[in-house]
This record gives C-alpha cells, structure tokens and sequence, in this order.
C-alpha cells in the first residue's frame, strides 16, 4: 500500500512544473529509507544572486527548507532542520546534505536563486540546476512484464480474426448479390423487349406482304 502511495505521488509530481527542473539533476530521483541521508548540488552561473532557497515541494504543501546569504554565507535554516542540514561550497556551486530522511521529506527539492534590485528593493527568485526528487520508504515502481502470450490464445485471437474477416465477407456479399441480380435482370428484359419489337416489325412485313396483290403483266396478243 505504501509503495503504490509513493508512485501514485510520482505520477502526480511528473505533470508538475516541477518535473522539468528535477530531470536536469544528475540524479532526479533518489530512493531512500528511514534515517538516510541525501545529498544535493545547486550550481548556477550567473554572478549577481545574493542568496539561494532550498524549497520542498511535497504533495500536500511547499516547505522552505533553508536560505542561504552569500554575501555573510549565513545559513537560515527552516523548522525542523536545524540540527539535519549541512552545506558545503560557494552559492553558485553548493553541495547540500540532509541527515536523518522521513516519509515527511519525500518530494521535489528545487532549488531557487534570489536576485535584489538595489533601487526598488524588490527581489526576483530563479531557479538553478539540480533539483532532485526524494522518495522516503519507498522503492521502485514495478516494472510492467512483458507477458508472451500462450499459443493456444494466439490460436484462439488468429480464429477470432478470420471469423470476423469471413462475418464481413458474407455481409458484402449479402449486400452486394441482390444488387448485381437487379441490374442483370434489367439488362435481360431490355434484350427481351427489343427482341420482341423485332419480330413484331417481322411478322407486320410478313403480313403487309401476304395482303398485297399479285403482279400482274399486260399480256399482248
């Protein structure tokens, strides 16, 4: 029940925004268990961020996991990450590390630059490179096998092709006789009909022919 939960929590995660961030990662996914550590690296290179966020994007709420300053590097950890968190490296290439994971931590870590406008004081937040997605307690989705089907089913399916191939082939032919009848009977009755004008013209002459008198010669003496 619990794996099918965290697949189900993939799936969801996968039509995210987030998704295409996390692909980019070396490791997107990582599969951990209970009091396992994960270790993460953000890298960036432009050169006028200010500071980074580590957020947790999980699948009932987004969870600041901690800020980092880099003019001072001070570390502003979030609730319930003060003693778990370790970072090592610069702000445009930091290496991250989480100690003791639970089910809680499972989700998309993303990672966010944070840019200020010196005038407005207003901030603009980008995202960098390496962002992991984190299952806890779970594992691996199952694998769909490929089944071969039996050879008395693929008998049966190859039986069931040719009875409906055959069921289409009466059908046409059911559809198609009657029509090929009525247009041959036209064209017989057409035959007949002009056969029968014929011998009527036939048997008038005959007749015209048996009314008509004799020849006759003028006989001299």
């Amino acid at each position: 029940m619990e794996t099918s939960v965290h697949c189900l929590f993939l799936l969801v995660f996968a039509s995210c925004s987030t998704w295409s961030t996390a692909v980019k990662s070396k490791e997107p996914f990582r599969w951990l268990n209970s009091g396992d550590s994960v270790t993460m690296q953000c890298s960036t290179t432009e050169t006028d961020y200010d500071g980074v966020y580590l957020v947790l994007r999980s699948l009932h709420e987004d969870k600041e996991i901690f800020f980092l300053f880099g003019r001072n590097k001070k570390l502003t950890p979030g609730k319930g990450y003060e003693s778990r968190l370790r970072t090592e490296g610069e702000l445009n290439n930091l290496q991250v590390t989480l100690a003791n994971m639970t089910v809680d931590d499972s989700g998309v870590y993303w990672f966010k630059y944070r840019r200020m406008d010196n005038k407005t004081g207003k901030t603009e937040k980008f995202g960098g490179d390496g962002s992991s997605m984190v299952v806890v307690n779970g594992r691996p989705c199952p694998k769909v096998e490929e089944k071969v089907l039996p050879s008395n089913l693929v008998i049966v399916s190859a039986i069931s092709a040719g009875s409906v191939f055959l069921l289409c082939l009466t059908l046409l032919l059911i559809w198609l006789v009657p029509r090929m009848k009525k247009s041959m009977g036209k064209r017989h009755g057409h035959a007949r009909r002009s056969d029968s004008v014929y011998e009527d013209m036939r048997k008038s002459h005959a007749s015209h022919r048996a009314h008509q008198p004799p020849y006759q010669t003028n006989q001299y003496p």
